[in-house]
């Protein structure tokens, strides 16, 4: 969805395939950001009260990073700050 005066073109996506979760870095026309500067950081179920740790990573020529199985994750935030895009997501850990 576009707002008038949203110049962002590009967004960022939390998904599962198989056992593993990806974050991917795509343009408005689903083209993918290789190299985006991802930075990361997750909740933890048992440590919720914890310090929290931010982990870089980059996007690889398909636009993704692999996160693994976020077994115990509560929720991953994730920003790519050169294209200007953040997302927060939950993890169902209940399945």
């Amino acid at each position: 969805m576009t707002f008038k005066g949203d110049t962002n073109m590009n967004d960022i996506f939390l998904r599962k395939e198989n056992t593993d979760y990806y974050i991917y870095v795509l343009g408005k026309n689903g083209e993918s950001k290789p190299n985006a500067h991802l930075s990361l950081m997750f909740g933890n179920m048992k440590f919720i009260n914890q310090s929290q740790q931010t982990i870089k990573l980059l996007t690889d020529k398909d636009g993704k990073a692999k996160l693994g199985p976020l077994k115990n994750i509560k929720y991953v935030e994730a920003s790519a700050t050169q294209h200007n895009i953040k997302g927060k997501w939950i993890i169902n850990t209940t399945k």
